[in-house]
């Protein structure tokens, strides 16, 4: 069945109070409690009766902002600062290194849930398939709204799902990690884990508790006041300045923040399986296989991207199908290292899931992206698939990034 990648993208883009959540962690012993107190804040949404963004997507694919709300107070969960709105109190528990807490709206009702544990690395779906029974039992129906996942600036991964649950209601699920190699998996060290029950709010005030949500997740990440690193503190792998031309223009372009590439003076290429737009100077090769079909582009002569588009009728984590890409890279450039420099990935309602990466090869940047038919930013296939792999000109790299994804949303399969 043929369908326009264009239209695939524009579209991505309780059981007990406390109790461990049997998890792999580092460490575990007795248990030590603490109350404490914390506000609401109140926003103005608009009243068009249109579907919009989830202001919580939204608020995530943005990177999420520590709020300044002067009413906002300071709350501490063991080693752990959150910023709440006054109103609002938190009672936590403590079991050895890893700590539970409970956090209440400024009506005493259950707004969410905190887990920071020391986690040995851990699959994203894994994780969230082992935490799910030990804090909501058989209530949710597997289900999820959307599933998107990120690289903040400060270098901190972030998994944001929206689950479905039997009550005809969503759940948003937040976990702020230190990625390991790829995005979709966690480093051995600190998770923090946010499950939201906004069981009291409906429209306006949905919008309103999304935006507390997405405000306390924001104060986690990026605290006001610098502090010294504590004992299993946090420590970045890294800082991202500023995101990379190529992954920003997808978010943008995911976000409706921007118009779509030009390709009015573009010519069509077609081969046997799929077609797309392509800048008049480039040249292409189309060698079609027996299951995929590849394009190799050419620009003054040179091999400078490649697109395989193809069809699987197995699954396998798209870790592993990364990098099954970067040791291609790896032997063909003849260097011994990468780095990904930025990532972002996210599933598609109809059941799809395209992941872009910015990988640095000891000094040479290669724009990345896996799609498939899938039901998980970790898995890759079965169904349809396609594999972009485009060296930029890091002299003209936003140029390079327009050419690129006009070519990837003009995909035609």
């Amino acid at each position: 069945m043929r369908r326009t990648a264009l239209l695939i993208l524009a579209v991505l883009f309780s059981v007990a109070a406390f109790g461990q959540l049997g998890l792999r962690t580092v460490t575990s012993t007795a248990t030590e409690t603490e109350t404490s107190v914390a506000t609401s804040a109140t926003s103005t949404t608009g009243t068009l009766s249109l579907r919009t963004v989830d202001p919580l997507l939204l608020s995530f694919r943005e990177g999420f902002k520590a709020p300044d709300d002067p009413g906002w107070i300071e709350k501490k969960v063991g080693n752990v600062s959150l910023k709440l709105p006054g109103l609002f109190s938190v009672s936590s528990q403590k079991f050895g290194s890893n700590y539970e807490a409970q956090i209440f709206d400024g009506n005493g009702k259950l707004f969410g849930r905190f887990f920071y544990y020391q986690l040995e690395p851990y699959d994203l779906e894994e994780l969230l398939n082992a935490v799910i029974p030990s804090v909501y039992g058989n209530t949710t129906t597997g289900e999820k709204s959307y599933e998107e996942t990120m690289w903040m600036e400060n270098g901190m991964g972030v998994y944001l799902a929206s689950l479905k649950m039997v009550a005809n209601i969503d759940f948003p699920v937040i976990f702020v990690y230190t990625p390991g190699d790829e995005i979709t998996v966690t480093s051995q060290g600190p998770v923090a884990m946010f499950f939201f029950e906004p069981v009291e709010y409906t429209g306006e005030k949905l919008d309103e508790a999304k935006a507390i949500i997405a405000d306390i997740v924001g104060s986690y990440l990026f605290p006001i006041e610098e502090k010294e690193e504590d004992e299993g503190g946090i420590k970045p792998p890294k800082v991202i300045e500023e995101r990379d031309p190529f992954v920003r223009l997808f978010m943008d372009l995911f976000n409706d923040s921007r118009s779509p590439v030009n390709t009015d003076d573009w010519i069509e290429v077609q081969g046997d399986r799929f077609g797309f737009m392509m800048n008049p100077q480039f040249s292409v090769h189309f060698y079609p296989g027996e299951t995929s079909e590849t394009a190799d582009l050419g620009y003054s002569g040179t091999v400078v991207s490649k697109i395989v588009v193809g069809e699987i009728d197995t699954s396998s984590p798209i870790e592993g199908v990364f990098k099954e890409v970067i040791e291609e890279f790896l032997a063909v450039l003849a260097v011994e290292g990468y780095e990904i420099a930025d990532s972002f990935s996210s599933v598609v309602k109809e059941g799809t899931a395209v992941n872009i990466y910015a990988v640095d090869f000891t000094g040479v940047l290669c724009w990345i992206i896996i799609y498939s038919e899938t039901d998980s930013i970790a898995s890759f296939g079965p169904g349809d698939y396609f594999i972009f792999i485009g060296l930029p000109d890091s002299d003209n790299l936003s140029q390079w990034a327009e050419w690129y994804a006009g070519m990837v949303i003009s995909l035609d399969f």
